[in-house]
């Protein structure tokens, strides 16, 4: 019978999912994206060839897992904060093609989140209808769709198990067979999603939900504690728990471990994790210390993605400051600052938040609720700068509103706990005239708020419209929608606090208002890319592939993407990689002098040719420079070598497509991707670098961070020959008359080792980001070789504590 239930409560779940993601359920092959920017989100522009590249390296060449040599000037793959090489969801990228497979693969993960948030319920003995409603309101939180409408295909995989681990800690602390290990196993599986920051908050939170069960210890030698949770009369005992008494409320006696078995319990799940994950943990170290987030992030730049007093506003309307297209509220985008649950999922939520002494774990979800919501505020409370200061790690990531995830979640459960509330008051005693008080209070309450929004808004919160406020009919269209929505859940709440049928249908009433609500939302802010309509043959591509050779190109994405030329096999300077190397970042700065040079080399912002400076950009090997329009008339050193126009590479499926025209330019003194120079100068101060490189002359000098050669006579510049080139590993061919550095223009990363006739050389850095090896006169030939660091050790440590923990499995098992 109990499987039987889950399998009905999948299949309503997969229902309620396919409703939510209405226009993906319409056009099942189109791509999921926004109507911001006419489609393009981190999808299309990241993930979307991401996924692909993984899958092209897991079905034909492993080697360009370690390294990719397409992006900016080559970058490790393992070890990429959003690479997710060991997710093993995304290793289906290997057999199915990407454009086909990533919308539904996130939609997946709604569903895998409403099932896993529907079981924790269940584990809660809370009633099958409040446990489907709990399940509904997560998998279609406003704040959850929004984030898949920009495309954040990581943080979307990660946060679906959320339930799970919440699952998985309460076998945990039942001290329930499988509770560790699983526990360990949620977690790595969340790390491997490929987004560490919503992880390194679910553990803390994790942290504190077990916390509450030492300080709530008051009997030293209990081995058992009781948990009183809400739930209908049954003779049947509470799903997965040891023990449960029928009453109108019901008991559950759940054995639960003393502190001090739950804190080693708790450390050992730290330790199993670290041994799980070391194989993607090491090598993403290794690059963390060389990326530009390095130093973490200060907190003045977290204002952008933090939510502001305003932001209380959107929790009656989602809209109420503009949508994704044309959002105009606190933070900087509408998925990064949604402070919105849904009005019928909030109220629900508000009556469990209530009664949380009532039922487990109210009081924990309800602390917790309040700690991620004020976190989420950013430095406006004293709360998040508290943390960023004594909690390591907080001042890694940005985005403090990312906390809203967590809110979701604890929103989506407690509104089950207060469907469950109004089911067992309802059945416990006669409420006569004290529901009608209650439930008009509860409309007062909404109808008082309404008017609140109704003021804030006639006052012009938006600055979306020229005029500075909204227009008048789509203002009371906006406010009539928020107070229909609480009407409609008062209305609902009134039936529920009847008997028999009429309390069936309020609740079925509340389950398919909550359903309505959020799958209304979704629409709002979701669309969809027919396949028909995606790029597939670009004349910028194919009329430079012929001529490119070892060169690089610099094109902004929406001319030549990275999806384009990582499949075409061209080597693009300007990549979208939110987290690029410190080094590379570096160079950036100095060739393209301005505020806007990270933009630029992310291939989002125009390069502006007659400001950057050409000698580095010679030294990167950048053969061909792809501009809007018809570009500057004369640019020195470069020749206008091709012009024409180009279809958009996605629009929206109610869009028309547009063309748009491009300009090629030559470089007309490009340097080869490999040769030899002996000048030096010496990098001396780390602070002054960009200033230095800025007025480096890359033909005459080398800026080194140290000079190994010999005092002299140094080799002149010239040209060396690649000869071979892979991922992971390039041979070239150099000649000196003099001691001189070899110089590769691709990215110098700890990693690389290099041998120059059959003996071990060092690797140094060159102007800050490319390779250099020291040779004497002579003929040589030099390999580079490329192994991640840490990689081999991790995935020993990896594979060593998977077997450990099924051997474990395997062991209980079979003395159960």
């Amino acid at each position: 019978m109990m499987n039987n239930s889950r399998v009905w409560a999948a299949a309503a779940l997969a229902v309620m999912t396919l409703v939510c993601f209405w226009r993906l359920t319409l056009h099942p092959t189109d791509l999921l994206v926004g109507p911001q920017r006419n489609g393009q989100n981190d999808v299309t522009s990241q993930f979307l060839e991401f996924r692909a590249y993984a899958g092209r390296g897991l079905r034909e060449d492993t080697s360009s897992l370690l390294w990719n040599s397409h992006a900016m000037a080559g970058a490790p793959w393992l070890g990429s904060p959003q690479a997710a090489v060991f997710y093993p969801p995304n290793w289906l990228f290997a057999f199915v093609p990407s454009e086909y497979l990533i919308s539904w693969l996130m939609v997946f993960h709604h569903w895998f989140g409403g099932i896993g948030t529907f079981l924790l319920c269940r584990r809660y003995a809370f009633s099958r209808p409040a446990a489907l409603l709990a399940a509904g309101c997560y998998l279609g939180a406003p704040f959850l769709v929004a984030n898949t409408s920009e495309g954040h295909f990581p943080q979307v995989c990660l946060v679906a198990w959320f339930p799970w681990a919440f699952l998985m800690v309460e076998r945990l602390r039942a001290r329930q067979r499988g509770g560790v290990s699983g526990t360990a196993i949620i977690l790595a599986l969340a790390f491997f999603a490929g987004h560490v920051q919503e992880l390194f908050y679910l553990i803390l939170a994790l942290t504190v939900y077990l916390t509450f069960d030492i300080f709530s210890w008051r009997r030293g030698a209990r081995a058992a504690e009781t948990k009183t949770s809400i739930g209908r009369p049954s003779t049947h005992p509470a799903p997965d728990a040891p023990h449960a008494a029928c009453t109108m409320v019901r008991h559950v006696s759940i054995a639960v471990g003393t502190p001090s078995q739950i804190i080693l319990s708790w450390c050992f799940v730290g330790v199993v994790l670290l041994g799980l994950v070391a194989a993607e943990l090491i090598p993403m170290f290794a690059y963390s210390r060389n990326s530009v987030r390095a130093g973490g992030v200060a907190m003045d730049a977290l204002r952008a993605a933090s939510l502001q007093p305003r932001s209380l506003i959107q929790l009656l309307d989602p809209r109420v400051f503009g949508g994704p297209e044309a959002y105009s509220g606190p933070g900087t985008y509408y998925w990064d600052a949604l402070c919105h649950f849904g009005i019928v999922p909030l109220i629900m939520a508000l009556i469990g938040a209530a009664a949380c002494r009532r039922w487990y774990p109210g009081m924990r979800l309800v602390v917790l609720w309040l700690a991620a919501f004020l976190f989420a505020f950013g430095d406006q409370t004293p709360w998040f700068p508290f943390l960023y200061r004594f909690v390591p790690g907080i001042s890694l990531f940005r985005g403090p509103a990312r906390a809203l995830f967590f809110c979701s979640f604890f929103t989506a459960v407690m509104a089950g706990a207060g469907v469950e509330v109004m089911l067992v008051a309802s059945r416990r005693a006669r409420l006569g005239w004290r529901r009608l008080v209650v439930v008009a209070a509860l409309v007062a309450l909404i109808l008082a708020a309404g008017l609140w929004w109704w003021q804030q808004a006639s006052r012009g919160a938006s600055a979306a419209e020229p005029s500075g406020g909204w227009p008048e009919a789509w203002r009371q269209l906006a406010v009539l929608r928020v107070l229909g929505w609480s009407l409609a859940g008062g209305g609902a709440l009134f039936l529920m606090t009847m008997r028999g049928w009429t309390q069936r249908c309020g609740t079925v009433m509340v389950v398919l208002l909550c359903a309505g609500e959020l799958a209304w939302h979704a629409g709002e802010v979701l669309r969809t890319i027919p396949q028909v309509s995606i790029r597939r043959d670009n004349p910028i591509v194919e009329a430079i592939r012929p001529k490119l050779g070892f060169g690089r190109i610099l094109a902004p994405q929406h001319l030549v993407s990275d999806r384009e030329a990582w499949r075409g096999g061209i080597s693009k300077v300007q990549a979208y990689e939110p987290v690029p190397l410190g080094r590379f970042g570096l160079y950036c700065a100095a060739a393209a002098p301005g505020s806007d040079s990270a933009m630029a080399f992310a291939g989002f912002a125009p390069l502006n040719l007659e400001r950057a400076r050409k000698p580095l950009l010679d030294a990167l090997g950048a053969q061909y420079v792809v501009v809007d329009g018809a570009g500057p008339s004369e640019a020195i050193g470069w020749r206008r070598w091709h012009s024409g126009s180009v279809i958009q590479e996605f629009h929206l499926s109610d869009a028309e497509p547009s063309r748009l025209p491009y300009t090629i330019y030559e470089n007309l003194t490009p340097m080869p991707r490999a040769y030899v120079l002996g000048a030096t100068v010496l990098a001396t101060d780390p602070q002054n670098l960009i200033a230095q490189l800025s007025q480096l002359d890359p033909r005459r000098t080398l800026l080194m961070e140290r000079d190994i050669l010999p005092e002299g006579v140094r080799q002149e510049f010239r040209p060396a020959t690649i000869v071979e080139y892979t991922a992971t590993r390039v041979v070239v061919h150099a000649q000196t008359q003099a001691p001189g550095y070899l110089v590769l223009s691709d990215a110098y990363f700890p990693g690389w080792s290099a041998i120059v006739d059959g003996s071990p050389a060092p690797v140094l850095p060159a102007n800050i980001v490319f390779r250099a090896v020291p040779l004497t006169p002579g003929q040589h030939t030099i390999e580079f070789h490329y192994a991640t660091p840490g990689a081999r050790l991790g995935v020993v440590m990896s594979i060593l504590t998977l077997l450990l923990v099924v051997l474990v499995a395997v062991r209980g098992w079979r003395r159960s």
